[in-house]
């Protein structure tokens, strides 16, 4: 039977283990992802900031966490904190981030109601990446097929012509 003195009892017994397990750059990831999940971005931006902050040793769960921020950042619609994770992860040595993770970050970042901040991220990108297929593709897709703002960030960018 459901009740509500059950609902609070689940409840409560959600966010304590939330809130203890939270502590670890482990827990830390699993808070962050259960808020992507839910769609509260800037909830999982901070629980994922704040894995990080803990300095995780485990190159695995930093990696994770570095990539949930990023999303969150993105599908919230935060630009320039999506734009700067982005450009910090590619500009690590040994770095595995390609010129997909521009293009599903411009992705995010349109869903998230920001289709300028995607193509200036596009843009980034092919700088960092000038022969990369998949970043040429997503900017002439954005061309042929792109919103008024999005043909003004490409002609400001000098994508297209007058």
């Amino acid at each position: 039977m459901h009740t509500p003195i059950r609902s609070l009892a689940f409840a409560l017994t959600l966010a304590l283990v939330s809130a203890c397990g939270g502590t670890t750059p482990d827990g830390q990831l699993k808070v962050a992802e259960g808020h992507l999940t839910a769609g509260t971005f800037d909830q999982a931006a901070t629980a994922a900031a704040e894995g990080l902050t803990a300095n995780p040793s485990d190159a695995a769960i930093r990696w994770r966490l570095e990539f949930t921020l990023l999303e969150a950042q993105a599908r919230g619609g935060d630009v320039a904190a999506a734009t700067a994770t982005l450009e910090r992860l590619a500009a690590l040595e040994g770095t595995q981030i390609k010129g997909t993770h521009y293009v599903s970050t411009a992705d995010q970042l349109k869903g998230g109601g920001q289709a300028t901040g995607a193509v200036e991220l596009l843009d980034k990108g092919l700088k960092r990446f000038p022969d990369d297929a998949d970043i040429a593709q997503a900017i002439e897709r954005t061309k042929a097929s792109g919103g008024m703002d999005e043909l003004e960030a490409l002609k400001s960018l000098g994508y297209l012509g007058e």
